[in-house]
């Protein structure tokens, strides 16, 4: 099939992986108006999915953690999941390459190494902790992982698509920080509002760098590991080596 990249002067994307190759990914030059109309799909997706994590913010807000964690889990599965998945297979006739999802044959050994370095190496620097199995359930469950395969796979991708590869990545990682800003503000109350700005501009540089990184690997698990290694640790690392 003929496929042409947008955003990107033309260029195609690498023949020698043909099949696997998932860096924006893509679409047919006799519909070339289709970027625009998936962009506005996956952003319909966003709102819908941010309104429903404020009821359900605002729901569980005087009731037990495992309520909520059972209601983001099943909102999470649903929107950030099972819908991109629907509409890459159902309305714009792709598949999983187009959510990032795809590894290139040959590179399984090398993202095992890493996975390894992102994830145990810091568990061995810290010592074990008691929330770490936990954290990492949450992490896999509707926070770090998902977000990477909603906000890079799903949406970043269709946003490069439609505007160009560096401005989508500019347009994705400011919808990442503003989704931040809100699910804090729904947790909180807006009294909360600067130190959730702040958590939204942390998020907007983390989704530039996790943007990028899925921009040179051409999926989603290299930021994905790293952005479930970033949420486990990083706040142990900080107060081990700073104290």
């Amino acid at each position: 099939m003929g496929w042409q990249s947008l955003g990107a002067g033309g260029k195609s994307w690498g023949e020698e992986e043909i099949g696997v190759t998932t860096e924006f990914v893509l679409l047919d030059k006799t519909d070339s108006g289709a970027a625009w109309r998936y962009a506005l799909i996956a952003l319909a997706v966003f709102l819908i999915s941010e309104s429903i994590s404020t009821l359900i913010f605002r729901y569980c807000e005087n009731r037990n953690y495992l309520e909520f964690v059972i209601l983001i889990s099943i909102k999470t599965l649903i929107f950030w999941w099972i819908v991109p998945l629907l509409i890459v297979y159902k309305i714009e006739n792709r598949d999983i390459k187009f959510l990032g999802l795809v590894i290139a044959r040959g590179k399984y050994l090398i993202y095992a190494l890493y996975a390894f370095a992102a994830l145990i190496i810091p568990l061995i620097l810290l010592g074990y902790k008691e929330y770490y199995p936990m954290e990492f359930v949450e992490q896999i469950l509707y926070i770090g992982f998902p977000e990477e395969v909603f906000y890079r796979g799903f949406l970043m991708t269709r946003m490069c698509q439609w505007l160009g590869k560096y401005k989508g990545l500019l347009a994705a990682s400011l919808i990442f920080g503003f989704g931040h800003i809100v699910s804090r503000l729904a947790d909180q109350g807006f009294g909360y509002f600067f130190p959730a700005t702040y958590i939204g501009l942390q998020t907007f540089f983390g989704g530039l760098i996790f943007g990028y990184i899925y921009i040179r690997a051409k999926n989603i698990w290299p930021s994905g590991i790293l952005h479930v290694s970033t949420n486990m640790y990083i706040q142990d690392m900080i107060s081990t080596f700073t104290s």
